[in-house]
């Protein structure tokens, strides 16, 4: 059986109503009826966590304890909808909050050790509810720390170490034969982890896609199964385009190149691991558990542009190869700080950057403080823009395709357009972020044209429509 695992992981919008917790029982009674070893890696409850960061600075003035009783209100009534006893189930995770949120209140400070105990709450009720939801249904299941499991490696400063870490995922044989020898079905947490010293740590905001390939790539899984409101990867945010198309499969660099470029679906930092053993990941939806998912697996490369993306805001940098250099550019300044930044250096010789905040717990500096931080005053920065991304094949034959149509179009469009930049395997926009929308609606119509070979699935608007 140590060849037979299967990690199902399941986001905060799959495990925040009772009727999806039926598609759940379904899902896993499916997969253990093809033979598999299932493991269940949960989420905290839609919102809880954004709720959990405010504790964080109510607990700092004290103004905390009305919000303690709010979340502990709420996860009792889903308790109560799934039929089990909240109060029971969950009176020690909160009892912890509390303590902690205390500490807080003490200090008058929040500490990235602090924050990372906070925020872990979340998981730890939703998945001791979803241990206790599938024992009343008949399949024996037993709660698991990810912590005991996970382990983080060493980071070169406190807000990464605590708040966005990363872990070793190397095959754990030992593991692989415990779990096997389990008679139960395993429920556990996403997002969380410890250090050496067996302090919680997180895996950085979205990171529940993280633990689920850690654990599939330590248990050499057969797949990893991500079950959250939209069927799979779609050539377009489908929340801002309607009409962008499901992406019925991508090659691990394709996707990464997606996820680099805006895509939210699947966390980038999950893509290694599974690439590392080859373990396919298929991304579901709980509201159409039939329907067939985007899956992600060995690189079978598009031939054509595939999708489109956006970021905004950024801050477009643009500096002289001194301001650059070696420990006197802004770029090992800033990277030197430990600003929760992603950098898309476009083109470092050139002087020419991108620069914009990742979806993390980590302080954002202002502008002031950046130029503070790099040696450098304004000129050349410009912000409130937007950075618009075409994803395809290495082959950049299609790079001039939408440079003639930037070309045509940008009269018609407005104008806005600040730099085109070509880069292997994406072609780059930056816009006034104004007319952001209106260039990502024309951008995904044109590749969606020049791309009729690529296998694309359904409209978002025509799933949603089967969905309503």
């Amino acid at each position: 059986m140590t060849d037979r695992f299967i990690v199902l992981k399941f986001g905060g919008s799959s495990v925040s109503e009772a009727r999806h917790w039926r598609t759940i029982e379904r899902v896993v009674r499916d997969r253990m009826d093809s033979g598999f070893r299932p493991v269940l890696v949960l989420s905290a409850l839609k919102n809880v966590t954004n709720l959990l960061e405010g504790l964080l600075h109510q607990a700092r003035v004290g103004a905390h304890h009305h919000a303690v009783g709010h979340l502990r209100d709420m996860h009792y009534a889903f308790a109560s909808e799934l039929g089990l006893e909240g109060e029971r189930l969950l009176t020690m995770w909160f009892s912890e909050l509390e303590s902690v949120l205390s500490e807080i209140e003490a200090r008058r400070n929040i500490t990235p050790k602090l924050h990372a105990r906070v925020l872990a709450t979340g998981e730890l009720l939703s998945s001791t509810l979803g241990a206790a939801y599938m024992n009343k249904v008949g399949l024996s299941c037993r709660w698991m720390d990810i912590r005991r499991i996970l382990k983080s490696e060493p980071a070169s400063d406190p807000w990464h170490a605590y708040v966005s870490a990363t872990c070793n995922f190397e095959v754990d044989g030992t593991l692989q034969q415990r779990l096997a020898e389990e008679k139960s079905l395993l429920v556990t947490q996403g997002f969380i982890a410890s250090n050496e010293d067996g302090e919680t740590v997180l895996l950085g905001r979205e990171g529940s896609d993280t633990t689920a390939a850690y654990l599939a790539a330590m248990l050499n899984a057969r797949k990893v199964e991500i079950w959250t409101d939209v069927p799979g990867i779609f050539s377009a945010n489908p929340r801002d385009l309607p009409e962008a198309r499901q992406l019925m499969r991508l090659g691990y660099e394709e996707a990464q190149r997606l996820t680099q470029s805006g895509a939210k679906v699947l966390h980038e930092r999950a893509l290694k691991p599974l690439a590392s053993r080859n373990i396919p990941a298929e991304i579901r939806c709980t509201w159409l558990p039939d329907m067939p998912g985007t899956i992600v697996g060995s690189d079978d490369f598009m031939t054509a542009p595939f999708a489109v993306s956006q970021i905004a805001p950024v801050t477009w940098f643009r500096f002289s190869e001194r301001e650059l250099a070696p420990r006197r550019g802004i770029l090992p300044a800033l990277m030197g700080k430990g600003y929760d930044l992603v950098v898309d250096a476009l083109r470092p010789a050139g002087g020419e950057m991108v620069l914009y905040w990742a979806n993390s717990d980590a302080p954002e500096p202002g502008l002031s403080e950046l130029l503070a931080a790099g040696q450098a005053d304004d000129t050349g920065i410009e912000q409130h823009l937007a950075c618009l991304g075409v994803v395809g094949p290495r082959d950049n034959h299609w790079h001039e395709i939408l440079d003639a149509f930037v070309e045509r179009s940008e009269r018609a469009l407005g104008g806005g357009v600040r730099q085109i930049m070509h880069l292997p395997g994406r072609w780059v926009l930056l816009v006034e972020q104004r007319l952001a929308h209106d260039w990502l609606r024309q951008l995904h119509t044109e590749v969606m044209r020049t791309s009729s070979a690529v296998s694309h699935g359904r409209t978002w608007q025509e799933i949603h429509e089967v969905r309503s």
